[in-house]
């Protein structure tokens, strides 16, 4: 992997697992959203109101490319609020890879939660 990307020669092994993920583990509905035009058009939108930057390390004064338009109330939470513009983040890798950590976390720790109810 290259600073930015992956390298040409894993580029089609990223794809391949992708396809695969998508087939499989993702929710289809979402699926079909992010192959749609609605969705190719709302990111491009969100993109040029960000300038192309992340959000993340412009509010810190660092200037990255935003590789990522990221719902800031996840799909799976509220499915309405898809193509609303002020629900998109612009976010470079990183910060993306940060926030989708937090919010696995977040769920792990409430489906915990939720599993020790039934005890009493």
């Amino acid at each position: 992997m290259t600073r930015e990307d992956y390298c040409t020669g894993h580029k089609g092994e990223k794809k391949a697992e992708q396809r695969q993920y998508n087939r499989f583990v993702r929710n289809q509905k979402h699926v079909k959203f992010y192959q749609s035009k609605e969705w190719k058009t709302v990111r491009v939108q969100a993109l040029v109101r960000d300038h192309y930057l992340c959000v993340k390390c412009r509010g810190a004064g660092i200037y990255t490319k935003a590789d990522v338009v990221d719902h800031i109330v996840e799909l799976q939470d509220d499915f309405s609020l898809r193509s609303t513009l002020t629900n998109l983040m612009s976010l470079c890798h990183k910060h993306h890879n940060l926030k989708t950590a937090q919010e696995k976390k977040k769920r792990e720790s409430i489906v915990q939660w939720g599993d020790n109810d039934d005890e009493k």
